[in-house]
């Protein structure tokens, strides 16, 4: 028997994590929609703003990963959810200005961009941390802890592009990287 876990179970049933059916349920129960809707506003306005989050690990301020999957920042990955982003907020944008023309609710019109965001690559998702089960994390914003080996994955990519003709310099950097685990 195979045990899911009450988000997955969430996410197979709804399509949409339970953060965001706890956000739905807020914008509904909201006594003031003026004030409900403007959090949505403000939600999509400031989505262009937001990508991926990056942390600087190790106290080493050349190297960044991505918060939540701790997936090494390289000039392509950047470049690729940055893209994602812009195509995500202008359609969230649309959604949202066509759904409050026809006169939709707050929570209507959240929900719809939400079923959007639903459409977009895992790997996006999961660097926005859209999966979580919850508005309010238990961890807040700690970036996972990565074991050596799977370090070793993520900057093995970024240094075989960054010095390919360098083997001595990668494997250096690695030993620095080891120590410090």
């Amino acid at each position: 028997m195979v045990n899911i876990s009450p988000a997955a179970r969430q996410i197979n049933e709804t399509g949409l994590p339970g953060w965001v059916n706890e956000r739905l349920e807020k914008l509904n129960a909201n006594p003031d929609q003026d004030a409900a809707m403007q959090l949505v506003e403000l939600e999509v306005a400031t989505q262009e703003l937001c990508g991926p989050l990056a942390a600087i690990h190790e106290g080493s301020p050349e190297y960044f990963t991505y918060t939540r999957t701790g997936e090494l920042v390289t000039p392509e990955n950047t470049s690729h959810y940055t893209e994602l982003n812009r195509i995500s907020f202008a359609e969230t944008a649309r959604i949202f200005r066509t759904e409050k023309a026809k006169g939709a609710s707050a929570a209507e019109i959240f929900e719809k961009t939400q079923q959007y965001m639903a459409t977009l690559p895992e790997d996006y998702l999961r660097q926005l941390n859209w999966y979580r089960p919850t508005l309010m994390q238990p961890d807040g914003a700690v970036p996972p802890r990565l074991s050596p080996e799977e370090k070793h994955l993520l900057w093995n990519q970024a240094l075989q592009q960054a010095q390919p003709e360098r083997p001595d310099v990668i494997q250096d950097l690695f030993r620095i990287l080891d120590n410090k685990s």
